[in-house]
């Protein structure tokens, strides 16, 4: 088992736990089944929500096609917002199968196996996905219930008495709905952790994000904004090898190829997808990643330097996704060393000594040996009833 400080110098042993490959194999898969999935609606979203044809779509935005600053009918939105909860539900499961086997290594075994993490999330998603839903929902019910509140309050001076006799606990309510709200950000972050280090169910990881947020609310705030500094430092060293390993490839290539490499390269970006301008986003990806800022303006090439560019560019998702992979794969180990603190200073339990389920483990047979007396005691026994037995007889 391995030790821990149970305090914030924890949280930055996330980034070596997270450099694992098995760990950001399930990430980048993840990643993978996600952007599919989105990628599929979102396409359907365009061309039945929108007048853009394929080939419009797929010239702006290639691969993920962002829908910023573009109008979609109704159905459109609903296509859109569900291609974004299959990419979130499939990435909260595989940050679950990664704590996981985060859990498993702390507790001293090095080779817990993908297989049995897999198997680990398939039993227990229910949970990982039903908590935040279960919020939602609570939300959306509460929140129906004061518009219900408001149209009675349009009833003529019967309306407006009620509003004013019931205005506290409509006030109650409303601060419980933010409060509800806050859980339920909080459930993407912790929900995960929580299920892959105690295998929970929905009642359970609710009950523990409650927990959670009611007794260790600043210090979950302090080990979150602690993990998402190491998640930008071990991020921008591993974006640093990426883009100097690229630039290594270009240089090297580009001794014998000459401007024929630089037209298919050019070629190549043109696959990547449009930027969006949020936040520091943009100015992230000039540092890291330029081409993905710089115009897109494909040349005219053989039809073998257009396969070849096709090609790499679906190979710099790929990297782009083990880039990523990484971060959420450190991600995913520090909420797990973050819960695992929180439950040591809540609850005084360290869930690193919790013992398997019985399910889990074999049980074993340990047959006591008698003692000198209870050997003697049960020699003079059989010799009596041998006795009474003979007495009988005669």
């Amino acid at each position: 088992m391995i030790k821990l400080h149970y305090n914030f110098r924890d949280v930055f042993r996330a980034a070596r736990f997270g450099f694992s490959a098995k760990k950001m194999w399930v990430q980048f898969v993840g990643l993978l089944i996600g952007v599919v999935g989105y990628l599929i609606l979102a396409y359907i979203a365009f061309l039945v929500g929108t007048q853009y044809s394929f080939m419009e779509v797929w010239n702006q935005f290639k691969f993920i096609p962002f829908p910023f600053g573009i109008q979609f009918a109704w159905y459109g939105w609903i296509l859109l917002a569900l291609g974004v909860v299959w990419f979130v539900a499939v990435n909260l499961l595989t940050i679950c199968a990664v704590s996981k086997v985060t859990f498993e290594q702390l507790r001293g075994d090095e080779f817990y196996e993908i297989k049995e993490s897999l198997k680990f999330v398939r039993s227990n998603w229910k949970a990982v996905l039903f908590s935040p839903a279960t919020l939602a929902l609570f939300i959306i019910v509460l929140v129906a219930i004061g518009i219900l509140f408001g149209a009675i309050g349009r009833i003529p001076y019967v309306g407006e008495l009620f509003i004013g006799l019931l205005w506290i606990p409509i006030f109650a309510v409303s601060l419980f709905v933010i409060y509800l709200m806050v859980i339920f950000f909080i459930s993407f972050l912790t929900a995960p952790a929580v299920v892959g280090t105690t295998k929970s169910d929905t009642f359970d990881t609710l009950f523990e994000l409650f927990s959670v947020v009611n007794e260790q609310n600043w210090r979950w705030f302090v080990y979150q904004i602690l993990l998402l500094f190491t998640i930008g430092i071990a991020g921008g060293v591993l974006g640093l090898f990426i883009k100097y390993s690229l630039g290594l490839v270009n240089w090297a290539l580009g001794l014998v190829m000459g401007d024929k490499l630089l037209h298919v390269m050019n070629n190549a970006y043109c696959y990547l997808p449009s930027i969006p301008k949020v936040l520091f986003i943009p100015r992230m990806c000039s540092f890291f990643f330029p081409q993905l800022l710089s115009s897109k303006v494909p040349l005219p090439i053989p039809w073998s330097g257009d396969i070849a560019a096709c090609l790499i560019g679906i190979f710099l998702y790929f990297i782009l996704f083990f880039w990523y992979s990484y971060g959420l794969a450190v991600f995913s180990a520090g909420q797990s060393l973050i819960y695992i603190n929180l439950v040591k200073r809540k609850d005084e339990k360290d869930l690193l000594e919790k013992k398997e389920d019985l399910e889990e483990r074999v049980p074993e047979k340990v047959e006591a040996e008698p003692t000198e007396e209870e050997s003697k005691g049960g020699s003079n026994k059989t010799g009596s009833v041998k006795n009474r037995i003979r007495r009988k007889k005669t």
